[in-house]
């Protein structure tokens, strides 16, 4: 539903992505409309649930129990896995899946080869500033090479990143300010306040020389 929408969404695309056959699903659904009620019931359920568990950890102040709204993760993040899907630009099909566990993918790139793409992760279900990642993956087996950890900006516009095409070097934001990391090693190369307000943008030249 998420990727297709309701109109991509057919018994033999759920099928196939289940690893199941059409029957086996007809014998719990009668159809397509059947089983996606189904599954809103269940995230709504969940949902419920997840409320009921903050309200009973925030106590009897009114205040408290109002503020556990807030700390309640959004529909999306409900989900326990995320992905970025890599796909055969001739044939069409999908020919890789990274797996990003809870966290959510704010920016990609490949590397100038081709052969690695970087990503940069953000967990949806903390506010503003908070712990990310830098990752990168080899694209012909989709297997993780190294994970960097970031202290990253939720901005309107998402998490703002910028790769070098040689793997040479990452910039991300941090709030209002820009940080420069090395993808060899990890570590940061430099920090600076760059605006009084939040950083909407990032992009670095090929040679990585200006950004």
């Amino acid at each position: 539903l998420a990727r297709e929408g309701v109109g991509g969404t057919s018994v033999r695309a759920i099928c196939a992505e289940a690893g199941v056959s059409p029957g086996l699903l007809r014998h719990y659904f009668e159809g397509v409309d059947e089983l996606i009620a189904a599954a809103y019931e269940a995230v709504g359920q969940r949902i419920d649930q997840a409320l009921d568990a903050a309200l009973a950890a925030a106590g009897p102040s009114p205040r408290e129990r109002l503020l556990a709204y807030s700390d309640v993760p959004s529909f999306g993040s409900l989900r326990t896995n995320y992905c970025v899907y890599l796909w055969d630009g001739a044939s069409r099909q999908r020919v890789r899946t990274l797996s990003l566990g809870r966290s959510y993918c704010y920016g990609l790139a490949f590397a100038g080869d081709g052969q690695t793409l970087v990503t940069s992760t953000r967990n949806p279900q903390t506010n503003n500033l908070s712990p990310g990642s830098i990752s990168l993956w080899h694209v012909s087996d989709g297997s993780l090479v190294t994970n960097y950890p970031t202290l990253q900006w939720q901005g309107a516009e998402g998490t703002p990143f910028a790769m070098a095409r040689d793997l040479s070097m990452a910039a991300y934001a941090s709030d209002n300010s820009v940080r420069m990391i090395d993808l060899a090693t990890g570590r940061e190369r430099w920090h600076h306040v760059a605006t009084d307000d939040y950083i909407m943008g990032l992009a670095l030249s090929p040679d990585g020389k200006t950004l």
